[in-house]
């Protein structure tokens, strides 16, 4: 548990993953979400750092503006500039068509059946969100609903 959310401490990222391949050397990722909705990634490549940090601006009931930026410390990503935009935008819409389809279904307001450790992010997230309400309508310090956990899964 973090303040206001959770982390995933530092660790190798998944071997599958491509996207830290082409960074090379030992690769370590650390993620925190945090509320109102900010998303901090930070991996770390020897020496060298890679931060991007990704918010979302509730627009309407409907509507989020989601603000990704990115900053390092490895020379060379500046020759892949263009890729890593067109990479950041395949990423993000992948998420975005998920939760546009999780939206649709949840139109019919079903019960949510969530899986044990594969989605106790999403879990935690939405406790998160629940004492963050209790906690301004009953003018009280907001406590973190989230245990220190380990949690272990393949992809």
């Amino acid at each position: 548990p973090v303040e206001y959310g959770f982390q995933m401490i530092q660790h190798k990222p998944s071997s599958n993953s491509k996207a830290y391949k082409i960074l090379g050397g030992e690769i370590t990722t650390e993620i925190t979400f945090s509320l109102p909705s900010v998303r901090i990634e930070h991996i770390r490549v020897g020496k060298r750092n890679f931060y991007a940090f990704t918010g979302l601006t509730p627009l309407n009931d409907k509507q989020t503006r989601i603000h990704q930026v990115m900053y390092w410390d490895i020379p060379w990503l500046i020759l892949i500039k263009p890729f890593l935009k067109w990479f950041t935008h395949f990423f993000l819409y992948q998420d975005i068509d998920a939760v546009n389809k999780q939206q649709e279904g949840l139109k019919y307001d079903p019960a949510l059946m969530l899986i044990k450790d594969a989605d106790t992010q999403a879990k935690w997230y939405y406790a998160l969100k629940e004492e963050w309400t209790k906690h301004l309508a009953e003018d009280r310090p907001f406590q973190n609903p989230v245990k220190e956990t380990e949690l272990r899964w393949r992809s």
